[in-house]
């Protein structure tokens, strides 16, 4: 039997993990590794040499894991939705876009492009806000920023496919607008996959009684 495994930070994925500083020859089928914050690659606070600091080094980490066993290599990224001092219509556009290049960067010849949103509400992960940024926006400007993603992200990867993890407790499903990215990627036929996170820090209790 062998299962994904979500890589965060390589320094500290695997150099402060029992697994030690390789997972060479473990029994992980596919590894889903964080490729970007909003519009920051991960270099920005991954200072491992296998961090991702491009698009590039997207497509190197595929290779590698590919030929480790011939492991799928799937990245991950924030969104944000909004920041401060950007025009809204213009980060949705930037944002969605370098999903759609980091899911082709990440796919193998043959492969459909894909790229894992990690939807949290911005409020998670302490004082400074982050994660979707629903705080900067009004109940339409949200459902809007979601649709606009969407339709970005579908213009330049007809084909991709959007796998959403998500916090499936209430009220965290509805202030990321979970109900909205469903509706906007069904309209368009995409395929995704509903990932729920489950934290033991956080739940601590079994996965089906969490959700």
């Amino acid at each position: 039997m062998k299962l994904p495994i979500w890589v965060h930070q390589v320094q500290t994925s695997y150099l402060q993990s029992p697994l030690g500083a390789s997972d060479v020859g473990l029994p992980f089928s596919a590894i889903y590794g964080k490729a970007a914050d909003g519009l920051n690659f991960m270099s920005t606070w991954d200072s491992h040499p296998s961090g991702v600091d491009g698009l590039a080094a997207v497509v190197m980490r595929d290779k590698a894991h590919e030929a480790e066993g011939g492991r799928e290599y799937i990245p991950w990224v924030v969104p944000r939705g909004a920041q401060p001092s950007w025009s809204p219509a213009r980060y949705i556009e930037k944002e969605a876009q370098l999903a759609a290049q980091i899911a082709l960067a990440g796919a193998g010849p043959g492969e459909t492009p894909v790229v894992i949103l990690d939807l949290e509400p911005h409020y998670h992960g302490g004082a400074t806000p982050q994660f979707w940024r629903s705080d900067l926006m009004s109940a339409s400007e949200r459902v809007t920023a979601v649709r606009q993603w969407v339709a970005r992200f579908h213009s330049l990867q007809p084909d991709g496919e959007i796998w959403l993890a998500v916090d499936a407790r209430e009220p965290h499903l509805t202030s990321v607008q979970f109900s909205t990215w469903l509706d906007a990627m069904e309209s368009r036929g995409m395929q995704t996959r509903i990932m729920p996170m489950i934290y033991w820090t956080d739940f601590q209790i079994g996965a089906r009684a969490a959700i």
